[in-house]
């Protein structure tokens, strides 16, 4: 199915569109909002290594935010904290993206 001109969307509306997907993530004490990552970003969740589950939180939460996480769940079993990064990645629609 074609779409025609007038139909089409314009970049900024897709880039403001994506800036309304986010994710939250209740720390007991405070709550972090996770936004949809950047291309940078998602280019650092893919270098990070499939063992280091911080360097993908810190890929995907920014460093300030996985901090706030390690902080309140750094002795948590890892299978609860690769639950909450898969659930992250499902909520922002990047579950099934290559490398997540």
């Amino acid at each position: 199915m074609t779409t025609n001109r007038a139909q089409r969307r314009s970049w900024d509306k897709y880039v403001s569109e994506a800036r309304k997907v986010s994710a939250t993530v209740d720390l007991g004490n405070e709550e972090i909002v996770v936004y949809v990552p950047s291309s940078a970003q998602m280019k650092q969740l893919g270098e990070a290594s499939e063992t280091d589950i911080w360097a993908q939180l810190r890929a995907i939460l920014g460093t300030e935010n996985a901090e706030k996480l390690e902080a309140v769940a750094g002795d948590a079993p890892i299978t609860a904290i690769q639950a909450l990064l898969s659930d992250i990645l499902s909520d922002l629609g990047l579950a099934d993206l290559p490398n997540s």
